[in-house]
Formats: structure tokens, sequence, C-alpha cells
């Protein structure tokens, strides 16, 4: 696990040494970066395999023709690295990133369909003169870039595209992005809130040849093959075997972030007969709803060393700053910061975690998966869908706007079913833009690797094309899971509702971060205003009662998160 970046088309002197420094976070053990007359890459290592310094980055090979900064792991490279011995090449080191650098050169762009993982790399070909990005299939590693139509930046993380003297003349904050993120919580796929700054989308390649860019995908979500309907309990159970074993190839301690909800303890019984001292964590902010009790639960049952850490009110004040300078874009999921805390403590216990993530839009975890299943008319289900899971009513002007771009995700006319096209929607598009983000970012800030068992390619592939009773069954969500672990762990865990992670947003915006908050909305030059009255957000701070209040709340947090984010990013950089 690791940062990388670079940049072509131009020359900037310093600069990779700015964009190395600003991802230093994520890569702490070891920095290196390679430079010629055409192209710069730089790296930060977070030693996870092979631990010695024949892990170093950027990698080349013998001649030194293809050069690579590679930023995740790839969980197949034991046995690629045996195919591309067999072809005659040589490896100096044990690591998963040279295997990238031989099955490059061996099979050329066509590499990314022979590796499994999560990454983001950088392949630059001399003799081709070409420069290949590529992200993984389920988009659990970020890559964002800059492209002016002659000279492209890229990175893990876009604080370090901004260290360019060539970006901060362009930059600026892209106002339609605005209204996705206040309506979402999140930035929409493939752009961001700065101009002309993208994310590359999951299972894409870029790639920049002659000052010309292009982007291709090499793996999509609905090419999937049908599943064989033949025991598929043992299947999916083996599935889930390979992928928790997959995720234990480490030269340093890993845990798992227990919730206590069905997904994380399935990781944890998964991981448990395989590790003798196994670690899980978990957070909570000393409310009536924490989950702590449930977490204890499972690892009493599971006889692991657990930790809980606690966030005090007094706390919030000052994480949620660091929480968005790491996040690089604003992310109103107050979970962020209970994941932020923890990725701060375990570092003295794992460098590497397995996190639950996924299982709920692949498996139908949500109340919105078990409604689609209702003989609701679309447009009613679409509305009523659109508000549970956005917080955002009518009386916005943006939401109209926002409402039919949403409802068009569900309306192609195909065979599947609601749920499929709501399962989608979610694997490739809320997943990689929200909480594969959140949980990249606040485990990275930190200096530790979070690998999704449940977005294992060959597990997504098989559980996506299952039919729908085996998701959603009656007014329960993943009923094939809680069935294969119903004698597995405790039967509280396998019945639990989903509870998701509950934050006392409310109590921070009236009482603990009220004064910061209105410090932030009432300034004078308070981004809002581009689209907020000023009256319109003073009648924010009067409280109301039932959904209007909840709309309230969510609007508030949302507007304070990019009032922080516009500050950080956009009002330091002006004033330095």
């Amino acid at each position: 696990m690791c940062g990388i970046c670079g940049f072509i088309g131009f020359k900037e002197p310093g600069l990779i040494e700015k964009m190395i420094s600003a991802t230093h976070h994520r890569g702490p053990d070891d920095q290196g970066y390679y430079e010629d007359d055409r192209v710069t890459l730089g790296h930060n290592r977070l030693s996870i395999i092979d631990l010695s310094s024949q892990g170093h980055q950027p990698i080349g090979n013998e001649d030194g023709s293809i050069q690579v900064v590679f930023n995740g792991e790839i969980y197949n490279f034991r046995s690629l690295r045996k195919k591309l011995e067999g072809k005659g090449y040589v490896f100096k080191s044990r690591t998963d990133s040279e295997v990238l650098v031989h099955g490059y050169h061996a099979f050329g762009e066509n590499v990314v369909y022979e590796i499994e993982g999560m990454y983001a790399f950088a392949i630059w070909d001399v003799k081709k003169q070409k420069l290949v990005l590529a992200r993984d299939p389920l988009g659990i590693k970020p890559l964002y870039y800059f492209y002016d139509a002659h000279q492209l930046i890229f990175s893990s993380e876009i604080k370090a595209i901004l260290c360019s003297s060539h970006v901060q003349k362009k930059i600026q904050v892209h106002m339609p992005n605005v209204f996705f993120y206040l309506t979402h919580q999140y930035s929409p796929p493939q752009e961001t809130l700065f101009s002309l700054i993208c994310k590359l989308e999951p299972g894409h390649l870029l790639t920049f040849q002659q000052g010309h860019c292009t982007r291709k995908a090499f793996w999509k979500l609905e090419d999937a093959s049908p599943p064989d309907v033949k025991n598929i309990p043992e299947t999916l159970f083996q599935l889930l075997e390979n992928a928790v074993g997959k995720m234990l190839t480490s030269d340093v301690p890993l845990g798992v972030l227990l919730s206590g909800g069905l997904d994380s303890s399935i990781v944890t019984a998964l991981m448990r007969p395989k590790i003798r001292d196994l670690h899980t964590f978990t957070a909570g902010f000393h409310a009536e709803n924490d989950e702590l009790h449930f977490s204890k639960l499972v690892s009493s049952h599971m006889g692991t060393t657990h930790h809980e850490f606690y966030v005090d009110a007094s706390q919030v004040g000052s994480l949620i700053p660091k929480m968005v300078w790491h996040m690089d874009e604003p992310l109103a999921d107050g979970g962020a910061i209970a994941t932020y805390l923890i990725g701060e403590h375990l570092k003295q216990f794992a460098t590497v975690i397995l996190v639950g993530e996924g299982a709920d839009e692949l498996f139908g975890g949500y109340r919105w998966h078990r409604f689609s299943k209702w003989r609701l008319p679309h447009w009613l289900w679409c509305r009523a869908n659109f508000y549970f899971t956005t917080y955002v009513s009518a009386s916005r002007p943006w939401f109209q706007e926002q409402y039919e771009r949403y409802c068009a995700q569900f309306e192609s006319k195909d065979s599947r079913s609601l749920f499929q096209k709501i399962s989608h929607y979610e694997l490739t598009q809320v997943l990689p833009n929200h909480l594969l983000m959140k949980v990249d970012k606040m485990t990275m800030a930190h200096g530790v690797e979070a690998r999704v068992p449940f977005l294992d390619r060959d597990l997504v592939s098989f559980v996506y094309r299952l039919p729908d009773h085996f998701k959603v069954k009656g007014w329960q969500g993943k009923a094939i899971l809680r069935d294969l672990f119903k004698s597995k762990l405790p039967k509280t865990i396998v019945q639990r509702k989903k509870q998701g992670f509950l934050l006392p947003i409310r109590q921070w915006i009236e009482v603990d971060l009220k004064e910061m908050i209105w410090d932030h909305l009432n300034s004078e030059n308070a981004m809002s205003l581009n689209f907020l009255s000023r009256s319109e957000i003073q009648a924010l701070g009067r409280a109301r009662s039932g959904l209007k209040e909840i709309e309230r709340t969510a609007l508030l947090w949302r507007l304070f998160i990019l009032e922080l984010w516009h500050d950080l990013f956009f009002k330091k950089s002006q004033k330095s």
C-alpha cells in the first residue's frame, strides 16, 4: 500500500518532491522518484510485502525501459510470478509490484486481465513513450488526474496535484458538482469539486501518448457470467473463504475493523481460524445507540483481542479539519471521524485491517433494497428512496435536477429487476466515490492499509448474478449470508437488523460544534452564499420537527463540511 504521483508533458523544478511530501502519510517507510526528459514518477511506500529495500519504487525492468509506481495489493502475484518465470523472466524481489513490471512487458496493457487485487498504478513505457494509468475494477484504491489537453498530472490524492503551479493557475470550484455533493454527500463519479481534476473510473485504463489522453474500460460489473445454480451456498462459502484467505498475505500484523454488524463479524469468523492472535477494533461516541456491545459479543465469541476507542465531543472540533484535509473533497459522512480515529490508534497493533464494506450493496443489506421488492409504482419508489438516501427535500432548487438524474439510473428497460439495478448503481457509483473513498483516505492518513474481502472480484462476479431471493427474502436482506453463518456467529448478530453507524450529529450542531459551524456559515465570504441567501442560511439555525428536522440537520452538516473544505483548499492557497 502506497501513494503514487507523477506528471508528463512539462517540467516543473521541485514539483515531484512537493507531491511526494504531500502524500507522505500514505507511505512513511520509503520514498523515491524516476525522471527522464518526458516523464516524472514519484512514490511513497508503506511496506506490507517484502519489507526489504528491494521493494523500493519506482521499480523498473533490467534495461530500464519500463518504470512502475504501484499502490495496492496484487493478491495473485505468486501464481502470476510463476507464470512469468516460466516465460524466462527473472525477479530480484518478493514484491507484487515487480510482477506488474514483467507482466506489462509480457502482456502489455492486457496485464490488467492477469492481475487480481486492489490497485492504482502508473507504467511508463520508455520505448513507446507512453504512460499507462489503471484503477482496480471496484475502485477500492483512488486515482486522480489533471489534464488540460497538453499536460497530465496524477496522484493517489488531489492535494499532491494541487502542488503544481500549472494547476493552481487554472483550478476553481466546479459549482455543478457542489449541488451533487449537497444532495448525495459525496462528489459525483469520475468528476471532483475541483475543475479539471477527475477520478479515473474503476476498471479503466488511461493512456497518455504524444499529448493525447484516452480512457477505456477493461472490466464491467454487468459482464459477469450467471452462476451455476447448483450448490450455490457451498460455492459462496468457498468464495468467501478464498477472498479472506487472499487478503491475509502480509509481512506485517493484520486486524479487523469490527462494528458488531453481520458483515465485519463474518470477516472476523473467517479470519479467526487462520490467525492465532487476532486483534479487532471498534469505535463509539459514548452514545446510547453505540454498537460496542455487539462488537464485544463477537469478540468474546471468537476469542479475539479487542480494542475500543471513543470519540469525545471535545475531540470532534479538532478531528474534523484533519479529516477534511485527508479526504481531499468534502464528504459529509460523519462515520469518517470514527474511521480516522481508529486508524490513528490501531497502528501500534496492526498495519493491515480487513473491513466489511461492499456486503450491503452486493447482498441487499439496506432497507430500500427490501422496499424494491414491494409492488410500488416506480416513481413512488424512486421518490421515497431518493429521500431516504439523501435527506434532501423538493424545497431546494437543485433537488429536481438531481432527482431526475437519480431516477434515470433505474429506468432502463431490460431484464434486470429493480433490486439488481439498485445494486449495480451502488457498486459502481456509491461505493467507489463514497464508502471506499472514506475507508482508504481515513486509514491511509495514518499509514494503515484496509482490505475489502467482500469486493474480491471473483466473489462479486458470482454474487451479482445470483437470483434476488438469495439476497432479499421477505423483509430480510442478506438472506444467504445469514443462513450460511447462523451456526458460526451468535444468534443476536445473525438476526440483527441493519443499523448503520449512528452519530450524534444533531448534538454536535446544536451544542458541541455550534460556534465553529456558525463561524463558517456566517463568514462574509462563505461559499454557501453562492447558492443560498443569508436569510436561508440563518433559517437553518431554527430547529424543526419530524422529517424537516432530519433535512435541516443533514443540510447544515453538509454545508459546514463544504465551508471547511473550501477554506482548507482555496482560501489557504490564496493567502500563500
